[in-house]
């Protein structure tokens, strides 16, 4: 797992972490103020990427003001899964150096 994101104008430290919230159908939790994005131990790599994605995209939306879309987990899963789908499907569209 990476240990830092660069969103906007922030390195947010990632960190695997035991606890995100009481609600523990979380796996992971971006933190505005303390520039950390927590996600969840002993994922699986897929999981995990997914995870981060979501958490990223929540990142992003904050950073461009989207405050009201940022709450919105509906819209930002819609988000995560259809960037990663055009990750998956297109990699050469991200490849570095072309």
């Amino acid at each position: 797992m990476i240990n830092k994101i660069k969103i906007g104008d922030k390195d947010y430290l990632v960190i695997a972490s035991g606890t995100l919230y009481d609600d523990s159908d979380r796996l992971g939790l971006i933190d505005y103020k303390e520039v950390k994005i927590k996600i969840a131990k002993d994922l699986e790599p897929q999981t995990l990427k997914e995870i981060l994605c979501h958490e990223a995209i929540h990142g992003m939306l904050h950073f461009m003001g989207e405050h009201d879309i940022n709450n919105n987990e509906e819209s930002v899963e819609r988000i995560t899964n259809g960037l990663l789908m055009l990750i998956k499907d297109n990699p050469k569209l991200f490849k570095a150096g072309d």
